[in-house]
């Protein structure tokens, strides 16, 4: 079965594992309930039999996904976590776990709305099996545990990327491709596996706000294949204004033309810069946790 057909079938066995658990089925009553709910019937339409469909199930179930691997409590765990209740916290510790996810992380272009860089919710941690790479970061083997500490990745980001320091230049990425490195970067790459930044590209990285996904949305994303995981706001990315390029232009400090009623405006010229700068941000960050330095340590949040 080509790997194009396995990614036509992965939500309808999302969807049919979540039912099988919440009616409590064993591992055998689950596979035929999965395979009946339209598993075997779809995987016969692309030409394969139900042995093809079976050996594609057990592989899902031992190696993928979000929609399989989150149970009931650790979705839970996801679902209560409080973002505010988080920020209103004065200090964090920030261990060398905490490190370690950080630096394994894969970004990516969120395209709706204005679009916004963000976490990748397919593989945060550079595979679509989010349990098994914390457990190879963390040394942890417990599922609940592992959903816990993956809520801490929210404050532990944002207290790396206030606290952390990196100047301009160009550095390896050594998480990607240099396909997938071309793709985040928006920009043709002199050596494959390096990403040039500069002073503006920080800037607007560390004035980017992070948020915690709705928690009335992680069972819908789970069932897409998308983990949840700490995210800027498409709408507003900066924080306040859905046409992000005003605010944009004055974290960096750039002088703006005022429309009659005293309110800021950029420029068609400058607008061009400020989006080429906004839309590279993905493999800024790439960059920027993978090369940036900060000890582990009790830091303000």
């Amino acid at each position: 079965m080509s790997f194009l057909d396995r990614l036509k079938l992965i939500p309808t066995v999302w969807r049919a594992m979540r039912d099988a658990k919440k009616q409590g089925l064993s591992r055998d009553e689950t596979e035929k309930h999965v395979l009946q709910a339209g598993l075997l019937k779809a995987a016969e339409n692309d030409g394969h039999d139900e042995g093809s469909a079976r050996k594609f199930l057990r592989f899902l179930d031992e190696n993928t996904n979000a929609g399989i691997k989150a149970d009931e409590e650790c979705m839970l765990v996801w679902e209560e976590f409080d973002e505010y209740e988080a920020d209103e916290k004065d200090r964090f510790e920030l261990t060398e776990i905490h490190l370690k996810m950080i630096r394994a992380l894969h970004f990516t272009f969120d395209p709706t709305e204005s679009g916004a860089p963000t976490i990748s919710p397919e593989r945060p941690y550079g595979s679509a099996n989010l349990f098994a790479d914390l457990e190879k970061l963390t040394g942890e083997s417990d599922r609940l545990e592992l959903a816990k500490k993956h809520t801490e990745l929210y404050l532990a980001l944002k207290t790396f990327l206030k606290h952390s320091s990196l100047g301009k230049g160009t550095y390896k990425v050594s998480n990607m491709d240099p396909d997938d490195i071309r793709e985040i970067s928006r920009q043709q790459l002199d050596v494959k596996d390096q990403i040039t930044i500069t002073a503006e590209q920080l800037v607007a990285m560390k004035a980017l706000l992070w948020e915690w996904v709705e928690s009335d949305e992680i069972e819908e994303q789970l069932d897409m294949g998308n983990w949840p995981v700490p995210k800027t706001d498409p709408k507003r990315p900066y924080g306040n204004f859905t046409y992000y390029q005003v605010e944009l232009a004055e974290f960096l400090g750039w002088e703006m033309a005022q429309d009659e009623e005293g309110n800021f405006k950029t420029s068609s010229e400058q607008d061009e810069k400020l989006a080429n700068i906004h839309n590279s941000l993905p493999g800024v960050f790439q960059v920027y946790v993978e090369n940036a330095d900060l000890a582990p340590g009790v830091y303000e949040i």
